[in-house]
């Protein structure tokens, strides 16, 4: 079976529709900041939220954190709230090393919209650790708390499952200064939180978060893969059925991005998906 491979052409103004004309780079380069960018502004789905106990006696103090929950958990646009580098700095995938290594997010809580898309900056911010169907609201904590061991202990309190814990010799324990040289320099330790040996998301040595890393990889086999069978004519079976309705036309192999993950598609047949990617986190 003949495969028509658009993937990278459908990437590219993906990228183009959210980036706008930018210098031109490698193909890969452009994509991996691009779904660093798509994750960071945190897409849209409905999330369950846990809010931590530190957070709940301080929902009287920031009413702006009840909105945010509001909102996380109808799977609405938390933009407002979110840094305005999300904005600013779109093609900068380094732009906020927390997020790229702790999975962990802030949310400003200001009460009043200083533009018809951002709330007031406050120096006091909301940190949460944003997974793809979770949000789990840790506590109020000043700016600069990029490395604060206390993130990871109250996060693990509240979701003991939002992180790998392993059963081993603890690591030495790390102060915040230590934590914050070792992100500086890219590199990745087990961490002891409360006795518990924890490794973060983690980034690569380009200070890359490593699970976005994965995704791009993971979404680059998928598609050499299923170009690959479709070649062979080696259809799945779930797909038999709508692929040999037109057996003489040809895949056109196409990527489309919904639901915060990409999809494999099919645009010969009305969009088929043909592998769906979890959600971007």
């Amino acid at each position: 079976m003949r495969v028509v491979d658009e993937t990278e052409a459908d990437i590219r103004a993906l990228i183009a529709r959210d980036f706008g004309p930018t210098t031109p780079r490698a193909f890969h380069d452009d994509f991996i900041d691009w779904l660093h960018f798509k994750a960071r502004a945190i897409p849209t789905l409905p999330r369950t939220v846990i809010t931590s106990p530190e957070v709940v006696g301080r929902l009287g103090e920031y009413p702006a954190i009840i909105n945010i929950r509001m909102t996380l958990k109808a799977g609405l646009d938390v933009s407002p709230w979110l840094s305005k580098t999300v904005r600013t700095a779109k093609t900068n995938a380094k732009v906020d090393m927390l997020f790229n290594d702790w999975q962990i997010m802030h949310f400003h809580l200001g009460q009043v919209m200083q533009t018809p898309r951002m709330v007031g900056r406050t120096k006091p911010l909301l940190f949460a650790h944003i997974a793809g169907s979770e949000a789990t609201l840790i506590d109020v904590e000043p700016h600069g708390a990029w490395t604060e061991l206390t993130l990871l202990q109250k996060l693990l309190r509240a979701n003991p499952n939002a992180m790998p814990q392993f059963n081993m010799v603890t690591p030495n324990a790390l102060t915040s200064q230590q934590l914050k040289n070792l992100r500086a320099n890219r590199t990745n330790a087990l961490i002891d939180v409360d006795g518990k040996a924890i490794m973060p998301g983690g980034i690569m040595s380009s200070g890359h978060a490593m699970r976005i890393l994965n995704y791009y990889q993971w979404f680059q086999r998928q598609a050499e893969f299923l170009k690959k069978q479709f070649e062979a004519d080696q259809v799945p079976a779930h797909l038999r059925p709508v692929i040999y309705a037109r057996l003489g036309t040809p895949i056109r192999l196409g990527t489309w991005y919904d639901a915060g993950g990409l999809s494999l598609i099919d645009k010969n047949r009305n969009g088929l998906v043909l592998h769906q990617m979890r959600p971007l986190e």
